[in-house]
């Protein structure tokens, strides 16, 4: 009976160490505008994101903009720093969006361009509708890219940065998953 209660409180232990092992805190708070400047700004929330498949397509990436021209449209894309990433890559379009009257845009990556632009994999469906993700190339190369916005109609642009890293030990195990759930396919 003791022994059943040891392993009981080792289990319970170890399933809280894995719960928090996700989280983090958020080391100098969200990125704000500033309030100075009446350039356009953007910001990129989160500032770092993880290149594994279930934690790429899981997380919400929104770029927030200020100092544009009012009701124009902003056309955002990824351009790597030479010092972080070793393999030369072109921009990478990966969303676009609108400013309102206010001249501020909110735009996110949608799905289909986290899989086909950054994980550089394709998607079908299976039998009951869901999408699988077949994996047949690496992804882009993990590192720190500039996010450029630019507007079409008046030519203002801003930069921000987007840093992009290895899939940690949780993020592989969510892959694992979805691999033996048939949802991520390698070639």
């Amino acid at each position: 009976m003791n022994l059943m209660k040891s392993n009981l409180s080792y289990l319970i232990v170890f399933l809280i160490l894995i719960s928090l092992s996700g989280c983090s805190a958020e080391k100098n708070g969200p990125a704000l505008f500033s309030i100075y400047d009446s350039s356009p700004q953007v910001i990129v929330e989160p500032a770092s994101i993880s290149l594994g498949v279930a934690a790429l397509l899981d997380t919400k990436v929104v770029f927030k903009g200020r100092g544009f021209r009012p009701r124009d449209s902003v056309n955002i894309k990824l351009l790597p720093l030479k010092d972080d990433i070793t393999e030369a890559e072109s921009s990478i379009p990966i969303a676009t969006g609108y400013t309102d009257k206010e001249g501020n845009f909110s735009a996110k990556i949608e799905k289909l361009v986290k899989i086909s632009e950054l994980l550089k994999a394709d998607v079908t469906l299976n039998d009951n509708m869901e999408p699988i993700v077949i994996l047949d190339a690496p992804p882009i190369n993990e590192g720190v890219y500039i996010v450029l916005v630019e507007s079409l109609n008046y030519g203002s642009m801003a930069e921000d940065q987007l840093t992009f890293k290895a899939p940690d030990f949780m993020d592989r195990l969510k892959d694992r998953i979805g691999e033996a759930r048939g949802l991520i396919v390698r070639r």
